[in-house]
């Protein structure tokens, strides 16, 4: 529940103005969010080498339940948000947009939002991904968010890292953030 919040708050906060809040963000019920049956990401963490079946699998089912289909016809880019529970790859995240199709199959979704761990106290260092999508029908201009940013590069067939702002730096918070606060003098 805390992921979600953050997620929505992270891209409330980076969105222009000029998209208006109904556009913004729409959530996926908590119930079907924390399922941990049938490969979908929850907040559990398991301790353990990945593979297919523990990482690709379960961020391609989590990104097939939130497909933009289910929230009816959208006219604007659409962004899915997804908090991996432990680290993934770029590699592995790659592997399951591009190799295994998934934009290719979905392009009415723009990008992927794509955090690992992502809980309040983290929020100044693990700052989500935004992976675009080069197929999509509603592309996400890349200046609309100041996030760090992988671009598919269709001429020579791999993606290409954009550097953007930290969580530190877009909540103008100190880095190391709750654990030491800057301290002041009268």
């Amino acid at each position: 529940m805390a992921c979600s919040l953050l997620a929505r708050l992270l891209i409330l906060h980076l969105l222009p103005p000029s998209i208006s809040p109904p556009h913004r963000v729409t959530t996926v019920s908590s119930e079907r969010r924390q399922t941990a049956k049938g490969g979908i990401l929850s907040s559990i963490a398991y301790p353990a080498e990945w593979s297919y079946y523990s990482e690709l699998k379960p961020l391609f089912n989590t990104l097939e339940d939130k497909r933009p289909s289910k929230y009816g016809d959208l006219d604007l880019p659409y962004i899915i948000a997804v908090d991996a529970v432990n680290i993934m790859s770029p590699q592995n995240v790659s592997n399951t947009l591009i190799n295994q199709r998934y934009f290719k199959k979905h392009p009415k979704v723009s990008a992927v939002l794509m955090a690992n761990e992502l809980i309040p106290r983290a929020i100044p260092r693990n700052t989500p991904d935004l992976w675009h999508n080069p197929f999509a029908i509603y592309p996400l201009d890349h200046d609309a968010l100041p996030l760090s940013q992988w671009v598919w590069d269709r001429q020579i067939s791999q993606w290409s890292f954009i550097e953007g702002k930290t969580g530190a730096e877009i909540f103008h918070i100190d880095w190391k953030w709750p654990d030491e606060q800057p301290t002041t003098s009268n």
